[in-house]
Parts: structure tokens; sequence; C-alpha cells
């Protein structure tokens, strides 16, 4: 209830009014806030997932442009172990700009090093076969030469030329 004077006698004006009819605008403003929130609130999850498969889509995009030159040059790595390693098949990623285009680029030279290496070290191994048999040859050579049958043959063979020589003089004279 109110009460007010009226200006210039002795009256008062009174009003009342029910509490529901005085509150009825602030429920009603309440309400409609809270209905505006549940829309906000169901805005926000459709945000959320939209935001997260937007970044399970961009991880999962990084995450394949990361592992397709790794797996590149893990490719390259075992090729290069068991002896098949080509260059060119790193060029792709060699051309990247970043720290696996740098990986690939010095991968790609220590392969060709290593493949110069290799050959190098095959090329010496044919020249140790070669001088190992001819050192084997020479000391199955001299083991034949320094055995006393043989220091006989050579003996007798050089009595034989001997008496060939004076055979073919005598017929000669």
């Amino acid at each position: 209830m109110s009460c007010v004077p009226v200006a210039g006698t002795d009256y008062r004006i009174a009003a009342t009014t029910y509490i529901d009819e005085f509150s009825r605008p602030a429920i009603d403003t309440q309400a409609r806030i809270a209905g505006i929130l549940e829309r906000l609130a169901g805005y926000l999850v459709i945000i959320l997932l939209l935001v997260g498969l937007g970044t399970v889509g961009v991880a999962l995009w990084l995450a394949r442009g990361l592992s397709r030159p790794i797996l590149a040059i893990t490719a390259a790595a075992a090729a290069l172990e068991a002896g098949h390693f080509e260059v060119g098949a790193l060029d792709e990623v060699a051309q990247r700009s970043d720290e696996l285009g740098q990986l690939a680029h010095v991968f790609q030279r220590m392969g060709r090093e290593v493949q110069l290496r290799e050959q190098r070290l095959q090329q010496q191994v044919k020249r140790l076969r070669i001088e190992i048999d001819e050192a084997k040859r020479a000391r199955e050579v001299h083991e034949i030469v320094d055995t006393d049958f043989f220091q006989t043959l050579q003996v007798r063979a050089a009595e034989l030329r001997q008496r060939r020589a004076e055979h073919r003089e005598a017929e000669e004279a």
C-alpha cells in the first residue's frame, strides 16, 4: 500500500496492489532471460562442437602433412640400410623450406656419400681378393718349388736338356 497527501487538503490518497501484480513483470522478464540463456546454451554447444570438429580436422591435416615426409624419410632410411636407396625418392620432401626439408636434403647427401663409400669399399675388397689370391698362389708355388721332389725334378730336367743339346750337336757334326 502507498499513501500520498493531497495538496491543500487534509486528505490522503491510498492505493494498494497485490504482490503478484507488482512482481509479474519481473517474473516475466526473468522467464524471458532464462529462455534466452537456454537458447544461447544450445548455440554454445553447437558452436563448441563445430570448433571441436574443426580443430580435429586441422589437427588431422597437420598430422598428415607432418607424417608423410617423416614416413618418406623413414622409408629412405630403410632403403639405404637394405642397399636400395634412390636419391630421388626424397626430392619432394627436400624441396620443403622447413626443418623436414632440410633433414631430407641432408639425408640425400648422406645417402650419396654412403653409396660412394660402399662402391669404394667393394672395389677395395676386389683388389684385396686379387692380392690375396696372388699371395696364396705365390705361397703354393713356393711350397711346391721348395720341396726336395721338385728340386730333384729340376736337376733331372736340366740334365735331360743338357743331353739333348749334346745329342743335337753330335748329329750336326
